[in-house]
């Protein structure tokens, strides 16, 4: 049917679009930060750019759950229409949820029912640094995103 390449798939906190159509992610992380749970995560993105899709309709899914529970802490369902054979396509999507558990946080998306790529979201408690730093042990740390 196709042959997937994924470019990209990774959280950031915002995504720009410049006049040239560039894309800019801010704030790319791997891991949250959080001083307890439960925590409601909002306005952070998903960002995922795939490649080597055949012209057509194709369904796409993007979970993210809790790796210990399997629990269900975020999904979107849609689709995506190629025009042209073999298009790059790029998702942006804005994700709010709720995290009932600390620990590794799975995030996969599939496309027309077959994987596509998977990366792995950590959130693990807060701890202050010395600086006060909102929960950072490291404020230069740009892998780390905390409230």
């Amino acid at each position: 049917m196709f042959e997937l390449v994924v470019h990209a798939f990774l959280c950031c906190d915002r995504i720009i679009t410049e006049d040239n159509g560039k894309r800019g992610l801010i704030g790319v992380f791997q891991v949250f930060r959080f001083h307890r749970v439960p925590v409601t995560a909002e306005n952070w993105f998903l960002y995922c750019s795939v490649g080597g899709l055949t012209r057509g309709v194709h369904d796409f899914s993007i979970r993210i759950t809790h790796g210990q529970s399997s629990e269900e802490v975020f999904s979107c369902v849609g689709e995506i229409r190629i025009r042209r054979e073999r298009e790059d396509l790029e998702l942006a999507l804005p994700v709010t949820c709720t995290f009932e558990h600390f620990g590794v946080h799975l995030i996969t998306l599939e496309i027309a029912e077959e994987m596509a790529a998977t990366r792995i979201l950590r959130v693990v408690p807060a701890v202050a640094g010395p600086s006060g730093n909102g929960g950072l042990a490291d404020p230069s740390a740009a892998s780390e995103r905390g409230s």
